[in-house]
């Protein structure tokens, strides 16, 4: 943002300086008298002058509304404002937004491996439990589960509630 400010400062500078040199250099009889007012509210001093052209790109004021008063000035200032305005929208603000995207997409690839993680641990906790209900089944103690031992085991109503809980009726 700061590179924005900077950018803005460097623009309004520029017009501030075209505008005073040439307002300085009429003659009071000469001067357009509808044209002061404008040229003074959108371009009569630094702050206005940034405020204009942040306004330009952003879509607070038609950017043809801001060249008209500088046309009269001089026409070159059509041809730096579209200057302005396509660096600022294809250059600038472009990178802005790509900084928010890359930052976003790196935000969702953190929520990814978070789900993954979570994934991994729902199965292993599963993993536990079922070893669990086997080695309980195993009454005998041989390490293998006879179909007597396993029949058995699933009539406990617990037995039950628990293949219930896991999802498996």
């Amino acid at each position: 943002f700061v590179i924005l400010l900077i950018i803005l400062f460097i623009f309004a500078v520029y017009v501030v300086q075209g505008v005073t040199t040439h307002l300085n250099s009429q003659n009071v009889n000469d001067i357009k008298l509808e044209l002061h007012p404008e040229l003074l509210e959108l371009y009569g001093g630094i702050r206005p002058a940034i405020i204009c052209l942040f306004m330009m790109v952003s879509g607070g004021i038609d950017w043809r509304d801001a060249i008209i008063p500088l046309k009269q000035v001089d026409e070159w200032y059509e041809y730096f404002l579209c200057l302005y305005v396509f660096f600022m929208v294809i250059g600038v603000l472009n990178v802005v937004v790509g900084a928010f995207v890359a930052a976003t997409v790196e935000i969702a690839s953190k929520d990814r491996d978070l789900i993954v993680q979570s994934q991994m641990s729902q199965l292993r906790s599963y993993m536990q439990k079922v070893t669990a209900f086997f080695k309980e089944a195993d009454v005998d103690g041989t390490g293998t589960l006879s179909l007597d031992e396993f029949k058995k085991h699933l009539r406990d109503q617990h037995v039950s509630a628990f293949f219930q809980a896991l999802g498996l009726d």
